[in-house]
């Protein structure tokens, strides 16, 4: 009886580590989905900062240019003011990217030396198992032994 709960023990711990294992490997597959994220969000802020430069130096340019309206500066100005703002929330959301990408390498992290842990669990549990059904086996033989040398006295 003590045999099979240590050897129910041993599989109970072989199924836990075999589940934070799978938890494990879900982790690396939705930290592979957040990083194609951020790497299309980079490009798309990249887009957006090319195009904000190219329309700066348009009216970088304009602005050279003899002025033929009033309303032109006024235009300008709107348009700076609004690509200023831009500009700082993008880099606050890169600000905020770059801290998330670091908690998410951080957690990543944390993720695999749990997993190693629980792949080394599963083997110790595993080796155990093996050693108690091997004990098991040999208690049966001697019983088995003891019963047939007392059969014959």
């Amino acid at each position: 009886e003590s045999s099979s709960r240590a050897l129910k023990l041993a599989q109970e711990k072989e199924k836990d580590a075999e589940q934070k294992i799978k938890a494990a490997e879900l982790y690396e597959k939705l930290d592979a989905q957040r990083t194609a994220q951020l790497k299309a969000e980079a490009a798309k802020a990249q887009k957006f900062e090319a195009v904000r430069e190219k329309v700066l130096k348009d009216l970088e340019k304009k602005s050279a240019a003899p002025q033929s309206s009033a309303s032109v500066p006024k235009a300008q100005a709107a348009f700076q003011a609004f690509f200023n703002k831009e500009e700082k929330i993008l880099e606050k959301e890169t600000a905020e990217a770059k801290k998330e990408e670091q908690v998410r390498s951080q957690v990543l992290q944390s993720v695999e030396k749990r997993k190693a842990e629980a792949q080394k669990a599963a083997a110790e549990a595993e080796a155990v198992a093996k050693r108690i059904e091997q004990l098991a086996k040999e208690a049966r033989q001697t019983a088995d032994a003891a019963k047939a040398l007392a059969a014959t006295k």
